[in-house]
């Protein structure tokens, strides 16, 4: 562990009250405004429970940008009571007029956007549609894909820092997946491995493999590869230790004290909530369940994986990232640990692009900061975000499109000073 930390953990303006609500199945949650987070303002179309009586026109079953800028102009900000200022402008600019155009562009039918400034949410927005015909609510249920390991990594960091887990532990001490029990190597598995890319496993097993079996690609610890495999061996671990699922050990430790009342570990619940934003591919028609099917089927213990398996609303999401740009009520020592390079990725523009223990991280950004980013990737969905811890700024972005991530790039391009600069640095990532 280390010592000192060269990049200080934020401070958090007040504690998540730890007697709050608690985390409620997702069904049944109530609609109020939820106190664990100040809200400056929120905006959304349709009606809460997904029953609006108009949206707008498709021609050919593709939205035409001109209706969409028509339904996002009847669009009015909720509890909003300041001054527009020139940030506000460009926001608004962003929605009402571009945002509608690069949705068009690249057939994706919903998309959600939480924009973080000075540790609170400025803005939580949804536009679009679920599904042909129907408006996409403020409450939209997205697909997180990827975005489920930030969340993952600190619930294990949580444990770290709360002294029941060891990030460099061996995990063989609780798990060894049956695949690998004759490869001495899955003994110098740890979390910080795991929390890095460092395992040398695949991505997934049963992909771009003459088996269908785990195996080591190389050495864990010598270099980074990405894996989700990762995290499922994690999660395997830790229940096998604490004697619970992983949802009984995340909601505790995260979920509840946040109160992300509509975020779930199930994804195949989500498949008839009608709240769920239907995945749709490159064309902007509905992708196939066999193909979604296909892929569920491929990924080991997928249904509560901290992998990808994640749901959930635009504005939960960055209730979390709040809580990370905050400090997540970490100690110095472990948001250290967080932040630090723990495995060169790849250089850009003579910058080596690094990650840390859940994050892609990127240092010396010409203003000054550094950034904590990652990205999700599933069939018809796409998904991202972007933390500015120094000054306590992030965008959360939630698609439903196999194209979501070209609106993503310039949703983050138009709204960060940094953007430009970001996207440069991050070209070989997303």
């Amino acid at each position: 562990m280390m010592t000192a930390c060269p990049i200080p953990r934020p401070t958090r303006p007040r504690p998540i009250d730890p007697r709050g609500r608690g985390h409620s199945a997702w069904r049944e949650r109530s609609r109020g405004r939820d106190p664990a987070i100040e809200v400056a303002s929120t905006a959304g179309d349709g009606d809460p429970d997904g029953e609006a009586s108009s949206g707008p026109v498709r021609v050919g079953g593709i939205l035409t940008t001109g209706m969409i800028v028509f339904w996002i102009a009847q669009l009015t900000p909720i509890g909003c009571a300041r001054a527009q200022t020139d940030g506000d402008a460009g926001i608004d600019s962003i929605f009402r007029e571009k945002l509608p155009r690069w949705m068009a562009e690249h057939h994706v039918p919903a998309v959600g956007i939480g924009i973080i400034e000075g540790g609170k949410l400025k803005e939580s927005r949804v536009i679009g549609e679920l599904r042909e015909g129907v408006p996409a609510p403020p409450d939209t249920i997205f697909q997180a894909a990827s975005l489920t390991k930030p969340i993952a990594a600190m619930v294990t960091l949580k444990l770290v820092d709360a002294g029941k887990w060891d990030l460099d532990e061996p995990l063989s001490r609780y798990w060894v997946d049956p695949d690998i029990a004759d490869d001495p190597k899955h003994r110098r598995l740890t979390t910080r491995m795991v929390l890095s890319h460092q395992t040398g496993f695949p991505n997934w097993r049963y992909w771009n493999r003459p088996t269908t079996k785990l195996g080591f690609d190389f050495a864990p610890g010598s270099r980074y590869q990405y894996s989700g495999e990762g995290f499922v061996y994690l999660r395997r671990a830790m229940e096998r230790k604490f004697g619970e699922d992983w949802k009984e050990i995340a909601g505790p430790m995260l979920l509840d004290p946040l109160r992300m009342k509509d975020t779930s570990w199930y994804l195949d619940e989500t498949e008839e909530e009608p709240r769920f934003a239907v995945r749709h591919d490159e064309q902007g028609n509905p992708v196939p369940q066999e193909v979604i099917g296909e892929r569920r089927g491929s990924i080991v213990a997928f249904h509560t994986s901290p992998a990808g398996a994640l749901v959930t609303t635009v504005e939960d999401y960055s209730k979390f990232a709040v809580d990370v740009v905050s400090g997540a009520g970490l100690s110095e020592i472990t948001w250290c640990e967080m932040v630090s390079p723990q495995v060169a990725m790849h250089e850009a523009e003579g910058l080596t692009l690094s990650y840390g223990l859940g994050w892609v991280l990127v240092k010396g950004l010409s203003n000054g900061e550094y950034a904590l980013v990652h990205g999700g990737k599933s069939p018809g969905v796409r998904t991202f975000v972007v933390l500015l811890p120094k000054t306590k700024r992030g965008l959360v972005i939630l698609t439903n499109g196999d194209d979501g991530d070209e609106v993503c790039k310039r949703i983050i391009g138009e709204s960060l000073d940094v953007g430009g600069e970001l996207l440069q640095r991050l070209e070989d990532y997303l």
